[in-house]
């Protein structure tokens, strides 16, 4: 065999194993932003809870105005004891067996997005900044508000977090090597989780 045959052979296999590598750490990437994402599902569907807990503790300390009290209660009651259900309907969370008999219910995941929006306006329209300072010169207020605030913002990072991720796996499977070789297998693509999680307004 000529040594031209070598370089040729010594050339295929290169490639072969670059291109093996290539789509090895593609798949591997894919696969780490899909866990990510269940991940920051389950968070989410925790953090959820726990900011209406605290909603709920503020309400019950006493220190809001009547007609606000009562709207963000119901808002985080409903939260609290409203149907299970999904965030998206894209079918990639790993907990969709276990609800609606194996099937994703678009009204059950428009509803849970709509309780969590109903919880963010009322604490948003409830908590004006001349209210937060009242409440803050309360004994015990400023902590009861700091806790309800660090349960919003930690809502509205995961929430972020997940788009970004997102973002990112969509981008990813637009690979046309990714495309060519399926590499995401049957994972079907993710979707964005939008609720209103926007608790305070703009300078407070």
């Amino acid at each position: 065999m000529s040594g031209a045959w070598w370089v040729l052979i010594t050339v295929v296999v290169a490639v072969v194993l670059v291109a093996s590598w290539y789509s090895f750490q593609l798949a591997k990437r894919l696969d780490r932003l899909h866990w990510r994402l269940l991940s920051t599902r389950d968070a989410l569907d925790r953090l959820t809870v726990r900011r209406a807990s605290e909603a709920r503790l503020l309400v019950a300390s006493g220190l809001l105005p009547p007609d606000g009290a009562a709207s963000v209660d119901r808002a985080a009651l409903d939260c609290l004891t409203g149907e299970e259900a999904l965030f998206v309907m894209d079918d990639l969370d790993r907990r969709r067996d276990g609800l609606h008999d194996g099937v994703v219910d678009e009204h059950a995941v428009a509803e849970r997005n709509e309780r969590e929006s109903a919880l963010t306006r009322a604490v948003r329209e409830t908590l004006t900044p001349d209210e937060r300072d009242r409440v803050a010169e309360a004994p015990g207020g400023r902590e009861l508000l700091d806790s309800l605030d660090m349960a919003c913002y930690r809502v509205q990072l995961a929430r972020s977090m997940h788009n970004l991720d997102v973002t990112q796996v969509l981008h990813l499977r637009e690979n046309p090597w990714v495309r060519l070789l399926r590499l995401y297998g049957r994972a079907p693509a993710p979707s964005t989780i939008d609720f209103d999680d926007a608790t305070t307004t703009v300078g407070a």
